[in-house]
Formats: structure tokens, sequence, C-alpha cells
């Protein structure tokens, strides 16, 4: 068989999995730097193995890339909704979709599967061409309809055949994952499964394109995640609307605050891990919508870059503060 070079990864699910036990995951982890895992299902169904796959992952120092089946018979939103609930922290994980007809013998619609995306691209604020998509081209060419919606996200095309071929469809201009098998025993596996490769692309190169690579324009943060910080930020700085005359913000309980609120909130996710132009305009708008001054809060967090987000946290401590300036709201003010 002719495979393309490139970086080469599985895609895990609750049947070929990891065992969870320290030898199989520093196998996998060992040949794996970027690897692929199902995440949900539908509207409710939630794959157990995905938190495990995830958290070993991220404990290794590789990249847990989550996927959805999307299906045809439920509302795209309610289905972004349960991939959302069960995938994690988005900052540190690759997003992925599988387009394709289900076990009951159902497809999504093309506009189905493009809600979906649309919606979480708007929940996680991580653009389009971002987002992995698994689009079979026996699928499109029986199903797709001619529609080229998803070709603005990238093409992950599966292809068994002895010499597969490197042309793209469905408006896409290139290929950047072929599924060239679904019978590849890799280290650590529980049993043989599907086997991808990143066409002529490096494992670093793939966690670049999927926007998790140093140099890359992160993820911007969403107006869903926007509201969320800035209320929790209000909620630290005025707790119980008590104290209005409080003249400083502690940047560890603002995140602390974050976590508690919503563990997919991204000021350390975006914010610290690495630095970005979206991210700086981001912060400057928070500091002017919070009141406070953004060369304060720019300062606290970049010092902090780099780090883990756990380290970064800790790290965190009292003297981190920014100073309150007279343009801040009132806690009467609307949101």
């Amino acid at each position: 068989m002719s495979i393309p070079a490139g970086f080469q990864f599985p895609d895990l699910n609750d049947f070929v999995y990891v065992p969870d036990n320290a030898a199989a995951w520093k196998a996998f982890c060992a040949k794996y730097k970027a690897a692929a895992c199902k995440v949900s299902e539908g509207r409710t169904f939630q794959c157990a193995f995905w938190p495990i796959f995830r958290d070993r992952m991220l404990d290794h120092g590789c990249v847990p890339i989550g996927y959805h089946f999307v299906r045809g018979t439920s509302d795209p939103v309610v289905q972004a909704d349960n991939y959302l609930d069960w995938l994690g922290t988005v900052g540190r994980v690759g997003i992925m979709h599988d387009v394709e007809t289900a076990g009951d013998r159902t497809n999504p619609t093309m506009s189905q599967a493009n809600a979906f995306v649309n919606e979480v691209q708007r929940r996680t604020g991580r653009p389009r061409r971002q987002h992995d998509t698994y689009l079979p081209l026996w699928w499109w060419s029986q199903y797709g309809g001619g529609s080229t919606a998803l070709a603005d996200t990238m093409l992950h095309q599966s292809n068994y055949s002895s010499n597969p071929s490197m042309t793209p469809f469905a408006g896409f201009n290139r290929m950047t994952v072929l599924q060239y098998s679904d019978a590849v025993q890799g280290p650590g596996m529980s049993q043989p499964g599907d086997m991808n490769v990143a066409v002529g692309l490096s494992a670093d190169d793939l966690i670049g394109l999927l926007g998790l690579g140093h140099g890359e324009d992160d993820m911007a943060i969403s107006p869903e995640q926007m509201t969320q910080l800035l209320d929790a930020i209000w909620d630290v700085r005025y707790p119980r609307s008590s104290d209005v005359g409080h003249q400083t913000t502690n940047i560890k309980t603002v995140l602390d605050r974050i976590a508690e609120v919503h563990d997919q909130v991204g000021l350390v996710g975006v914010g610290v891990t690495q630095r970005s132009d979206s991210i700086d305009e981001q912060l400057a708008a928070i500091a002017a919508e919070v009141g406070v001054e953004a060369s304060a809060l720019a300062a606290a967090v970049a010092k902090h870059r780099g780090k883990p987000a756990a380290q970064a946290m800790s790290a965190m401590y009292a003297g981190d503060a920014v100073p309150r300036h007279a343009g801040a709201r009132s806690e009467t003010s609307a949101k």
C-alpha cells in the first residue's frame, strides 16, 4: 500500500483504546505526539474513554484531538452542547467532527454539519480553519449534494485502497489528513484500529493547524466566554456589591473564580499559554469593560505566559494586582 509521507496517528473510542496503565500510556505517547478520540455522538452519547484519553495525553505533554459524530436525527446546536459539555478544556484540545452514515443508516445533511461547526466556533472562538472535518469522499458523493459548506475547515478523508487519491473535493483546496486503514496495531492500543496520516505534515505542523502550536494565532475568546469572564472579574471585584470602592483586582482570585464559573473559559488557555494579537485585543477589551488599566492587566497575564495553566494559576500571587481606573463601571451598570 502506498501511504503518503507524514505524521501518523490513530483515532480511538470505547472499543479501541489504551488500557489505563503506565506502561501502555508511556508506549502510546512515545509514538504519538497527537492522536484523536471520540468524544460524543448526537445529542446524548458521550464516550466513556474520552476523559481518560484527554487527561493522559495532556499528562504526557501530548495533544488530544476530540471528535463528535454528527447525527442527522437531532438539532446541531443541541449536539454542540453535548460535545462541548464532555470535551473539557477547549484551549488544550483539537476540534474535530465526523460526517458520515450512522449505525442506524441515517445521515446528517451538510447543512446540519455546517450548523454544528458554526455553533462550536461561536461557543469556543476557534476559527473554522482549525476544525478537522472527517468527510469521506464516498459519503459526500452520495449524500453531500455537491455542498462546499465545510470547505473552510480541514479535509480529513478516508480511503483504504492500495493507491489512495490525494485529490481534494467538496471545495477543499487540499487534503490535510487521510485515514488509510481501520486495522493498524499501534503501541499501547488494546487492538488494531483506525490509522491516519497528516499528509506531508509533521506532528508539530498538524498541531499548529489545529491552533495549538507555538506561533499560531490562538483562538479568540468567544462572546459567551467573554461574558463569563467579565462576570467573573466583576463578581470578584465587587462580591455582593458590598464594596464599590475596592481599588485592586487580585489576578489569582480572578482566575480561580473563572475556573469555578466555567472550566473552558480561556484566560489561562489562550492568554497565558501563548501570545497573539487577538489575545492582546481581547485583553484590552476586557480592561476597558471592567475598568482596569490595560497595560497592567496585560503585564499580569504576560508574566505567566508559557507556563501550564495550573502552574500559572498557582504562581499568580497577591502582588499581581491591577489598579482600577476612574472609568470603572458602577455595580448597577448594565452588562
